[in-house]
């Protein structure tokens, strides 16, 4: 969940649903709740319920099978070890009939704006970010993670094979973003 930010947008535009944020990283989880005193003070009056947040692994969720309506992820799942994996615990924690939903950068369609999008992003963002953060690793390092991720047929594919079905995607600014669903079509037992 990083800093919490899209636990807050879920919790705020569904008043009455539980949301809860997990992270690996504990200097996330203690920013997600200093946002947390802030945005309870926002939304007290409003029947919006604080997100909980906790610490784990997305290779191992820390949840029983089919615990959550919904689950999803923004701009996480680039960075973790065992793509499959966890995939498949996302679909495990999630309800039959529930939604997993996807969101990551991604490379452009081909053609020009895949063209512009390489020259810019793997040359100009990293000069840039150099510059200003005085951190030229950092900014390399995320061009070189998109690449390296499968584009969203092969997303999509992916998320089918970790047990999701009616998987679509849509993609957004310049292509640049894309946006996956699912849905949990439910839990087979190991033996069925």
């Amino acid at each position: 969940c990083g800093t919490g930010d899209l636990a807050f947008a879920l919790a705020a535009s569904s008043p009455g649903a539980r949301v809860v944020g997990l992270d690996f990283s504990q200097s996330m989880l203690e920013c997600a709740a200093e946002k947390a005193a802030r945005f309870s003070t926002h939304h007290a009056a409003d029947g919006v319920l604080v997100p909980t947040f906790v610490a784990g692994d997305v290779l191992s969720l820390p949840f029983p099978d089919g615990h959550f309506s919904a689950v999803t992820v923004a701009f996480g799942v680039r960075n973790v070890p065992d793509l499959p994996r966890a995939l498949a615990e996302m679909v495990r924690v999630t309800r039959a009939g529930g939604r997993v939903v996807c969101l990551e950068i991604t490379t452009p369609p081909p053609g020009l704006g895949r063209r512009f999008h390489r020259v810019w992003f793997d040359h100009v963002v990293p000069l840039l970010g150099g510059l200003v953060a005085g951190d030229l690793s950092a900014y390399t390092y995320l061009p070189a993670s998109v690449r390296s991720f499968p584009e969203p047929d092969a997303l999509a594919a992916l998320l089918a094979r970790a047990g999701l079905v009616d998987v679509r995607y849509r993609r957004f600014g310049f292509g640049i973003v894309a946006l996956h669903v699912g849905t949990a079509r439910g839990h087979v037992a190991p033996n069925g």
